[in-house]
């Protein structure tokens, strides 16, 4: 499933990219080509001159008049530029005539430069010149430029060479390709590694999760395998009542197990889903905290462990879920009388500035820093062999999610021989 998601990812980007230069390519080769179709109309109007004292002459005049006005919007004359702006130089090319006179003859008349020789050729592009039905307009496929004048109630058009142009825009196009591809083939290679770097939480995130079901399900397949096995152990007939009593007793036991699991999974769950509703309201912290360490005192005497509490006298107010915040101290309480060494246990609130403070610390053996990073992994336990009681290692998964949905972070350092968990929420 990672592989997939990385290779959606860069497909996705991929196709981002081409899109963005396809669009860049298409308005710079837009607006080149229409630059150079501008340069070539303005070219062949400056190289057309008619004879004087012709009709011609005031024709293409009155053409020249009516194709500026169209193209510039207004028949004001530019202002005059350095000259060093060449690009309002006049740019003269080769050009030349063709018409049909009274008796429908073509009449050529033109440069030296073109091969005028040819009548059918002559004749077809004049066609399709015509065909267009414009007043100027380009013959891409034979490198022509043409502009239609009306001269003595026939058309005449006059044809100059743009293959300078076209050639200029062909290189472009194969300018844009050549780069496109390189382009292309950078931000493949880039996204090729960016999506290891984007997917990493997913992967993670996914293992997480594979983990988390595996242990789940070993957690649960113990208790399940002991009721299963007594349930038939009690459908034999040679049972004593007393090893009855001892399989009710071990189901029950079992039963219990499974349902403090479940309630504690069920916890995890709705503490990490940060889409739903989370019911919050103003309280007091210090009278939660107090409240929830009451209980705590005779469980942390019964293992000749002291258990010092300090809240201070004035309110520390916050917006926070009241059930949640308790249990967020009872699992911490929890976990130090499981796994305290002995000795005094300190549970501590105050108030820093904006923030509300609480720390729980008792006597620990030394941990490595990887051990640290692990203690809120879920079913995470440290060592079996010191805890006083069972327990399925959820505890500090849920009480991190808890000081999460408060917006708040929840720490745990170790430092000459005590552990300190240390939460900080906002407050009101």
């Amino acid at each position: 499933m990672i592989r997939k998601l990385r290779w959606k990812f860069i497909f996705t980007n991929m196709l981002c990219v081409l899109l963005m230069l396809l669009i860049t390519f298409g308005l710079i080769l837009s607006m080149t080509g229409r630059n150079l179709v501008g340069e070539s109309f303005a070219a062949l109007r400056e190289s057309y001159i008619p004879e004087k004292g012709t009709q011609e002459k005031e024709s293409s005049r009155e053409n020249d008049k009516k194709t500026d006005s169209t193209n510039s919007g207004s028949t004001e004359q530019p202002p005059k530029k350095e000259p060093k702006d060449k690009g309002h130089e006049k740019h003269h090319i080769p050009t030349f005539q063709l018409r049909y006179d009274q008796y429908g003859t073509l009449m050529v008349s033109g440069s030296d430069v073109f091969d005028l020789s040819d009548p059918t050729y002559l004749t077809e592009i004049l066609n399709m010149a015509v065909a267009e039905g414009k007043d100027y307009g380009l013959l891409w496929g034979e490198n022509l430029s043409y502009m239609r004048i009306d001269r003595e109630g026939s058309d005449l058009y006059v044809f100059g060479d743009v293959f300078s142009e076209t050639n200029a825009l062909e290189n472009l196009v194969v300018d844009c390709l050549k780069i496109g591809g390189i382009c292309l083939l950078g931000f493949f290679l880039i996204s090729l590694l960016l999506s290891r770097w984007a997917v990493k939480p997913t992967e993670k995130a996914w293992a997480k999760q594979r983990q988390f079901v595996a242990d789940a399900s070993h957690e649960l397949k113990t208790p399940l395998t002991v009721i299963g096995t007594n349930v038939e152990m009690l459908q034999g007939t040679d049972l004593t009542a007393e090893q009855k009593t001892q399989c009710v007793e071990s189901i029950a036991v079992m039963s219990h197990q499974m349902r403090e699991l479940t309630e504690e999974l069920l916890t995890l769950a709705r503490t990490d889903d940060s889409s739903s509703d989370y019911p919050t309201e103003l309280l007091n912290w210090a009278d939660l905290v107090e409240d929830a360490a009451l209980p705590f005192e005779a469980l942390f005497f019964e293992r000749g462990l002291t258990l010092e509490t300090v809240v201070p006298a004035e309110p520390v107010e916050c917006k926070g879920n009241p059930a949640h915040l308790r249990q967020l101290t009872e699992i911490l309480l929890d976990n130090a009388q499981k796994y305290s060494l002995p000795g005094e246990v300190r549970l501590e609130l105050v108030q820093q500035h904006s923030y509300g403070v609480l720390t729980v610390t008792n006597p620990a053996e030394p941990m490595s820093e990887e051990v640290m990073q692990r203690l809120f992994d879920r079913f995470y336990q440290v060592d079996q062999a010191r805890t006083c009681s069972s327990g399925y290692g959820l505890g500090l998964s849920i009480a991190q999610n808890i000081v999460h949905r408060h917006g708040g972070q929840i720490t745990a350092t170790c430092v000459d021989g005590n552990i300190t968990f240390r939460v900080r929420i906002p407050l009101a």
